[in-house]
């Protein structure tokens, strides 16, 4: 995972949580989401389209919520 922001990216509000943060290489430029919000995007598509089952989108999710709380993901 990214943590750092790209020099001289603006900022902008995360359509999914709000959150002020800016473009860091993770998401897509023109998602509008932020990069935590955008990953955990990315595993909900995984479930519903049955790539993944609940098990593993509860575990994926959780190792997400670690990363962001150890602030190996940047957010804001």
């Amino acid at each position: 995972m990214v943590n750092g922001f790209i020099h001289s990216s603006s900022t902008f509000v995360c359509e999914d949580c709000e959150k002020v943060t800016r473009y860091t290489g993770i998401q897509s430029v023109g998602s509008k989401l932020c990069p935590y919000c955008y990953e955990k995007a990315g595993y909900e598509n995984a479930y519903n389209d049955g790539h993944i089952n609940k098990e593993e989108f509860e575990k994926a999710v959780e190792h997400l919520n670690e990363c962001y709380n150890r602030k190996e993901i940047a957010v804001v």
